[in-house]
C-alpha cells in the first residue's frame, strides 16, 4: 500500500500513516530505512495484524518512496 505519515512522534517512536482517508498506527520497529520517517513523507508498506491493544492492524515493512524520501 502507499500512504503519506500524517503523524510520527519520535520520542515515543510511533506514527500514524494515511491512505484513502484511513489511518494505520506504524511503530519505529517496523521502519525499514536509513532516513528517518517525517511527518508528511510518502511510504509504501504492508498491513498486519496489531499488536498494540486497542488497533485491529498495524503497518509493517514500511519504506519510503524516492519521491518521499526527498
Amino acid at each position: 500500500m502507499v500512504g503519506k505519515i500524517q503523524k510520527f512522534d519520535e520520542l515515543r517512536g510511533f506514527g500514524f500513516i494515511v491512505n484513502f482517508r484511513t489511518r494505520t498506527f506504524f511503530h519505529i520497529n517496523q521502519w525499514c530505512s536509513d532516513i528517518p520517517p517525517q511527518t508528511g513523507m510518502t511510504v509504501t508498506f504492508d498491513i498486519i495484524p496489531a499488536k498494540k491493544a486497542g488497533f485491529t492492524s498495524q503497518a509493517a515493512n514500511v519504506v519510503p518512496t524516492v519521491e518521499g524520501a526527498k
